[in-house]
């Protein structure tokens, strides 16, 4: 791959004033020269950086020897972060059930990548280890998750924000 005749080529040719003289012209003579490319194993905030550095919709992706393999578009780079809401609602859920032992009185609700967790974020963390004698002590009530569940929903691939309506949590035992 030797160079790409970009949009902005085409447009920059157009807006010059003599336009009978370039209906000659090949598509080496608009081309830019070296292009930008992205190799096959690049990850893609690289390529994401590099479109948006150069202002590009697309990049070429290209092997060892600069031989064209693919190209990435603005689309293929967001569609890895634009999960299905049925997806990323499973996702919440599994951590919510596994990680933080919440009760499944927590509604899951998602909304184009905006998860919404409704009911009491506050439960017990079961099996937790003692500071000092790293043996296992009863089950700590936690009396509100929101803050630590907000930030581990997050992490959850295609989450866009979280929004937590969460009931004011009861303090038990007297405490």
């Amino acid at each position: 791959m030797i160079g790409v005749v970009s949009e902005a080529d085409l447009l920059a040719v157009r807006d010059q004033a003599a336009a009978p003289r370039h209906l000659g012209l090949t598509a080496g003579d608009l081309m830019t020269a070296p292009p930008v490319t992205i190799p096959p194993d690049a990850a893609i905030p690289a390529a994401v950086r590099l479109m948006n550095a150069h202002h590009f919709r697309r990049l070429p992706v290209t092997g060892a020897d600069r031989q064209l393999i693919g190209i990435v578009s603005r689309r293929d780079v967001l569609s890895v972060f634009l999960r299905p809401d049925i997806d990323i609602a499973r996702d919440v859920r599994l951590v919510l059930d596994e990680v933080l032992a919440a009760p499944a009185t927590v509604t899951v609700t998602v909304c184009h990548g905006v998860v919404t967790l409704a009911g009491t974020l506050a439960g017990t963390l079961a099996g937790t280890l003692g500071p000092t004698t790293g043996r296992s002590q009863e089950p700590r009530t936690c009396h509100d998750l929101s803050p630590l569940t907000a930030r581990l929903m997050a992490d959850v691939d295609g989450v866009i924000d979280v929004v937590t309506r969460s009931a004011q949590p009861r303090l038990e035992g007297g405490r």
